[in-house]
């Protein structure tokens, strides 16, 4: 090879290098979140009451200019998926949302009520801080990971009482702009997961876990210690099966014993027989997932390993959070 060949060569991947890295840099910056939020899209003191006025309220920061859908259009989609099930999920936040065809950008707004409204949140506490997000319909993606990492953002304690005790909108885009949080652009678990509003002690007996699910109106429910670590899960199914005898897995009919009274052991241990004694049956690592897990990873579990339920695990296997089929349904493939 020649000298100017070589001296080609060497250029070309100089060029591809310089090439690489500039687009690592944009690519960084262009994920911090604070490059998506608008200044004038952030509202240190709301002046709401209610649930209807805070979405209008928060609705008219966004610069809709270049949109071709109205509005009142917006505000009426957003009524309606809250309609469906409440945005608010507990602790104080809430994130309603909309996916609309044909918007040009996303729209994020992030107002603070000082009072907190209630928002029929799913703890039923009222809520103080609003994420208000409207993305394009066919972008899901776009929409889950900008609330991932706004949830990161709101995790942070320090941060977050930064924010509610703000005064200027100038004040809450520093206090943003700092906390340096990138939007990743992966789906993982803890993207779509909700959270879980109701559990059992291991402590308790099979019939206080029996009026739990029946308060609930439930099929099954998390086991979970003080400590929020995860034991497994308590299902009607447990307490159907407990009194059955072992060979009933085995019969094709049950013509023979179909008279026989198939709660008469539950009956007889359901207030000394504790939940922890029904695990011992069972293995929680079959309900898990970890909270990094991607999104062919849940649809793999859910389809090939035919699992209804699985829930959601930080490193130190305490429960984060619930992922089920709807989570799936409501979150990636029903764009609304």
């Amino acid at each position: 090879m020649s000298s100017k060949s070589k001296d080609a060569v060497k250029n070309q991947k100089s060029a591809v290098e310089t090439f690489a890295i500039a687009s690592r840099a944009y690519i960084e910056v262009a994920m911090k979140l604070a490059q998506l939020l608008q200044q004038e899209c952030l509202i240190p003191n709301l002046k709401s009451t209610d649930k209807d006025e805070v979405i209008k309220e928060l609705l008219s920061s966004c610069d809709l200019s270049t949109e071709d859908i109205s509005a009142e259009e917006i505000y009426e989609s957003l009524l309606n998926r809250e309609a469906e099930q409440t945005t608010g999920l507990g602790e104080g936040i809430a994130f309603p949302h909309a996916r609309l065809a044909g918007l040009t950008k996303i729209h994020i707004v992030i107002g603070f009520s000082k009072a907190g409204i209630d928002f029929k949140s799913l703890d039923h506490k009222p809520v103080h801080c609003f994420i208000l997000i409207l993305v394009d319909r066919t972008k899901p993606n776009e929409l889950l990971k900008t609330r991932a990492a706004i949830a990161k953002l709101f995790s942070r304690k320090k941060l977050r009482e930064a924010m509610s005790q703000a005064t200027s909108s100038q004040e809450l885009h520093n206090i943003i702009t700092v906390s340096d949080i990138p939007v990743d652009y992966e789906i993982t678990a803890k993207d779509i997961m909700r959270p879980c509003v109701a559990h059992i002690a291991p402590e308790l007996t099979i019939r206080d876990a029996a009026r739990e699910l029946h308060r609930h109106h439930i099929d099954s429910l998390p086991v979970i210690d003080e400590q929020k670590k995860f034991h497994g899960e308590i299902s009607c199914h447990d307490l159907f099966a407990y009194g059955l005898p072992d060979f009933f897995n085995n019969l094709h009919v049950i013509s023979f014993v179909k008279h026989m009274n198939p709660f008469e052991k539950y009956f007889t241990v359901d207030k000394m027989l504790k939940v922890a004694d029904l695990l011992e049956k069972k293995s929680a690592l079959d309900l898990v997932i970890t909270a990094d897990a991607t999104l062919m990873e849940i649809i793999f579990e859910m389809t090939v390993k035919n699992k209804e339920f699985l829930y959601v695990l930080s490193n130190d296997g305490k429960l984060r959070g619930i992922l089920d089929r709807y989570s799936i349904i409501d979150k990636i493939l029903i764009a609304r």
